[in-house]
């Protein structure tokens, strides 16, 4: 039985690796390199990140989302969490800092460093580094009026790129 089920896996993985007879392994030529009249150009075409708009019932708005983010309570109710690629919390604003000069004061207590700001026509846009037990920590610190009502979008992440998500995901924000 052992000699069987060895034999099984075996021809198994060799089928995983064998060539599969499509249009891709005859020709390694890229979709890109297929549209600027390339022959043989065996680069990838170059991956477009996916995003499709979300309703965030909650928060009674709706935002672009990165494919797979998954939507959930915020910790501590109020709002909405958004988990995938690019993390963020969307909650509502009118407890929250008014102003960047008062983002940038509550944010004291974690040793803040390269702030950077963005106003917008609705808010505004902050974000800062810290350094922590396990290294750098980006944030993001974001109002907007959106309808005559506050939100905030906020996060804490270890890549930079993140925040640029979870920055993309805050401009969307519409009705």
């Amino acid at each position: 039985m052992k000699k069987l089920s060895l034999v099984a896996l075996a021809l198994a993985l060799v089928a995983c690796d064998a060539p599969k007879d499509s249009k891709d392994s005859k020709d390694s030529t890229s979709e890109s390199a297929k549209a600027d009249g390339k022959k043989g150009d065996t680069k990838p075409a170059k991956a477009e990140a996916k995003s499709e708009w979300t309703k965030l019932d909650k928060v009674g708005l709706q935002a672009q989302l990165p494919e797979m983010s998954q939507v959930s309570d915020a910790i501590g109710g109020g709002g909405v969490m958004i988990v995938g690629l690019a993390p963020v919390n969307i909650l509502d604003g009118k407890d929250k800092p008014k102003t960047i000069e008062a983002a940038k004061k509550d944010a004291e207590m974690f040793n803040p460093t390269n702030f950077k700001e963005e106003k917008l026509s609705d808010g505004w846009i902050l974000t800062f580094e810290n350094k922590g037990s396990m290294g750098t920590n980006y944030w993001l610190k974001a109002r907007r009026e959106i309808d005559g009502k506050p939100y905030v979008c906020e996060t804490s992440v270890s890549k930079p790129e993140q925040v640029e998500g979870a920055i993309k995901i805050c401009k969307s924000l519409k009705k």
